[in-house]
Formats: structure tokens, sequence, C-alpha cells
């Protein structure tokens, strides 16, 4: 899994320098925002993946998920969703929301 990679490749270099960035992501069928603690060395896709896995653990095949930034709005294209949270200017805290969109093709 490449979430397990990660942490065991730059989780002890992540937890001696205490560089978490708090991640909160809201959905909008959601009651509640969801939220976890990443090193900032965590890739934006990750963080993407995590949350769908929490808010839609079965997709509908017909649906496409993105991130954006909760408070500008901005939309992460598929570049910025290969950058760290660290890259993409997220020191301690990201406010981000999941987005669904029909996918192409349908």
């Amino acid at each position: 899994m490449v979430t397990d990679a990660n942490r065991h490749t730059g989780g002890e270099a992540e937890s001696k320098s205490g560089d978490l960035v708090e991640v909160h992501c809201d959905y909008i069928s959601a009651d509640e925002p969801i939220k976890r603690r990443f090193p900032s060395s965590t890739i934006l896709g990750e963080v993407k993946e995590w949350a769908r896995g929490e808010f839609v653990p079965n997709p509908p095949s017909d649906k496409a998920y993105y991130l954006s930034d909760d408070k500008s709005r901005h939309r992460f294209t598929a570049d910025e969703e290969k950058q760290t949270l660290e890259q993409l200017g997220y020191k301690h805290e990201a406010k981000l929301r999941l987005n669904e969109e029909q996918a192409a093709g349908w």
C-alpha cells in the first residue's frame, strides 16, 4: 500500500521535526468534516484518496472526484495532486473539500 510505504520512508524524519499538517476535509453530503494529521511530505493525491475512501467507500463508476481549497475554492489540477502538502503551501492546517462530477465519457 502506498501510504504505508510513505509512512515508513519519511515518517521518522517527519515525527522528529513535528512537521504535521492537520487536514480538514468536507464533502457535500457529509454531516461533518473529517480530519486527520498527515506529514507535510504527503502527496495531495494520497489525501484525496483518503477523503474519497472515508466519504464514498463504494464510488459509482460514473463519478470523478477532485479536491479544492475550501477557502479560495481553487480546484487542484492533476499536476498539483502530485505535489506535497508543503509544496502547496500548507504548513500546519489544510481546509479542503472533496467534490464530485460526472466522469468523462458518461
